[in-house]
């Protein structure tokens, strides 16, 4: 031990030369190099039991709670509702001795990178690391970078009981890690930092609140008096997400009774205030500092409000979807149960019809359930007799790649579209050539996915990748109405099956289903629930709930009245996506078709599968059940259209 000389052991260091703190070892109770640094532990004369790491004195039996109370309460106390409190380092457990005590916390996380110090805590220091033994706290073994990483939005309170910026801890003091910090934070949040000593080393402490303000608007600075750390004082660097919240003045105030019930011995209200006030010259030499960061804080001023809003958004949607929760006491299935199961359905392959030359995309069912439009990649758009397998109309599009098309409400014309980004409407008519009166209505910046006709002839709803929706005019090609909010490209729409039809869904790479009023182009709610994109939605036939497929090889059932998802078709064995789905006209039935060139049939309401229909000999990219609930066609990577019945 080469700090122990005759009996005392000395604070030598670099980081505060010409100077060292020392003490009267009676006996030295344990040493090891653990993976990240020297720990040592003493019985002093004066001090009790003392830990140090490094050669440096980090707690002592007769001081610790000075520091301890007071870098956990001063950010509690100062936040009107400190719930959750993680702490990053506190290896001794005295800081989560001090939170856990606090009445308003309800959960603790602590991550620790250096199990060691927390299991020798445990053995030789158990006055502070009896903070582990609260039921509020859970620790882990880790990483706080990654851990911070993984829970964004998460915390009231952070708090660093780190040591000295030397060895694993300088990152602890640097701007990455406020960066951390602040988006592990909720709405309002405070972080508190050990911030060194203005006696030692003001420029550091400058530099320690300059990367804190980086990321804070409301930064201050406070110590406390610790007879064993360096010049018996150590401060705390403190920012705060709430410009109007003063630091200084806590929002939770204890009278003297609730203090010695919690047994404090160093913090009051009187100590929180008083730790603000700095020299004369310390407060000089932070002066320009404050200037510097409210300059760079009015730069940053517009993006950290967005910022703060998108927390805002997030922190309401978590506690609506809390509040969903609590009416969650029932499943469909559960309620299902009284209901018989689906044994048997006698579905077979009817019709093929072939005639296209490359993979077909996408088709739609006449209203006059006979005849079927398809468009496919070779560039062609096909209306066929259902029926009798002809092919009645063959058009040539500009462009490969027709990725949708669409019948009109009276079935009197037809509408695709691409990768030439454009919507385009031809009308049916008993004319061998129906290409010379094609109409092109619409264009958007990026490929069209999706089509459809809503209510009459005389509109078109579009969806593309340049992730909007739009409604067009067809006879003078005017855009009616522009549906932006998704963050993805949107890959599917339907229209709602009631009366005045004036709500759609939409469903997006960004694995969100929204439901759009047509009226007002304004977002109405919105699922998700997905892992991956979403290839189709659907309207169950009775307008309240929507259908979604995916990517993730779930198909997923989403209720609007209760406002959430009610039930997953998957299982195991299913590791293929969702291009398609499609259910029955009584809506007891869902049909999905998978890129394993399987179609699976699902029971709605006890979500399980009732039986697989095999035929294609490629993906199915498309399905769709006739108007009238007797057939079902599909369509697929194989080029060939098939009609189930």
């Amino acid at each position: 031990m080469d700090n122990l000389v005759k009996g005392w052991f000395s604070e030598i260091t670099d980081l505060w030369p010409g100077q060292c703190f020392s003490l009267k070892v009676n006996k030295v109770i344990h040493e090891e190099k653990s993976e990240f640094q020297s720990i040592k532990l003493v019985e002093t004369e004066t001090y009790g039991r003392v830990l140090i790491l490094d050669d440096v004195i980090q707690c002592t039996e007769r001081d610790e709670f000075g520091y301890q109370e007071l870098i956990s309460m001063i950010p509690i106390c100062a936040h009107p509702n400190p719930e959750r409190v993680l702490i990053v380092g506190g290896g001794d457990g005295g800081v989560a001795r001090e939170v856990s005590k606090h009445p308003a916390v309800k959960e603790v996380y602590q991550v620790e990178i250096d199990g060691r110090v927390v299991d020798l805590s445990k053995k030789y220091l158990p006055f502070m690391a009896c903070g582990f033994e609260s039921p509020k706290v859970n620790l882990t073994i880790g990483d706080g970078f990654e851990f911070m990483k993984n829970h964004k939005e998460q915390f009231d309170v952070i708090i660093t009981d780190s040591s000295d910026p030397v060895g694993p801890a300088v990152s602890l003091f640097q701007e990455p890690y406020f960066q951390l910090m602040k988006n592990a934070l909720r709405p309002g949040g405070i972080v508190c930092s050990q911030g060194s000593s203005f006696w030692i080393d003001v420029k550091h402490v400058k530099e320690t609140i300059d990367a804190c303000g980086l990321h804070f608007k409301n930064v201050s600075y406070a110590c406390a008096v610790v007879p064993s750390y360096p010049c018996g004082n150590i401060g705390f660097v403190i920012g705060c997400l709430d410009e109007n919240i003063d630091l200084s003045d806590p929002v939770q105030k204890f009278t003297n009774e609730e203090l010695d019930k919690l047994n404090f011995r160093y913090y009051t209200t009187k100590v929180h205030k008083a730790a603000f006030v700095l020299p004369r010259f310390a407060e000089k030499a932070l002066e320009n500092l404050s200037t510097k960061m409210s300059e760079s804080n009015q730069i940053n001023n517009s993006g950290d409000k967005v910022a703060s809003l998108m927390k805002e958004a997030e922190n309401l949607k978590q506690k609506l979807e809390e509040e969903r929760q609590k009416l969650n006491d029932v499943t469909l299935s559960s309620i299902a149960d009284r209901l018989e199961m689906i044994s048997y359905l006698n579905i077979k392959p009817r019709r093929i019809l072939k005639g296209h030359q490359a993979k077909v995309l996408c088709s739609d069912w006449s209203p006059d359930k006979r005849h079927i439009v398809s468009s496919s990649q070779d560039g062609k758009l096909i209306i066929w007799d259902a029926f009798s397998t002809n092919k009645e109309h063959a058009l040539t599009m500009p462009a490969t790649w027709v990725m949708s098309c669409s019948y009109s409400t009276s079935g009197n014309a037809v509408a695709c579209g691409g990768l030439d980004n454009k919507v385009t409407v031809y009308p049916i008519t008993t004319e061998e050539d129906i290409s010379s009166r094609k109409k092109t209505v619409g264009t958007h910046t990026s490929y069209m996915s999706c089509c459809l006709f809503p209510n009459s002839d005389q509109q078109i709803l579009t969806g593309s990748g340049d992730s909007t929706c739009a409604l067009w005019d067809v006879e003078s090609g005017q855009l009616l109405q522009s549906f932006h909010g998704h963050s993805g490209d949107v890959m599917a729409i339907d229209q709602a099956p009631n009366e005045t039809g004036n709500t759609f869904v939409s469903g997006s790479c960004d694995k969100m289903a929204f439901i759009w009023d047509m009226r007002t182009s304004h977002v109405v709610q919105s699922f998700e629930g997905h892992q991956s994109d979403i290839n189709s939605v659907k309207f169950h036939p009775s307008g309240d709930a929507i259908s979604t497929g995916s990517d993730d090889s779930t198909c997923r059932l989403f209720d609007l009245r209760a406002d959430k998802e009610v039930a997953v078709y998957s299982k195991e064995s299913i590791i293929f996506g969702v291009n398609s789905v499609d259910f029955s006209v009584s809506g007891r039935l869902l049909f999905a078709g998978y890129n394993d060139y399987t179609v699976n049939v699902w029971d709605t309401l006890k979500s399980q599968r009732v039986c697989l229909l095999y035929g294609h000999e490629n993906k199915v990219s498309c399905l769709q059940v006739s108007p009238d609930g007797t057939a079902l066609s599909t369509g697929s990577w194989d080029f060939t259209l098939r009609i189930w019945a």
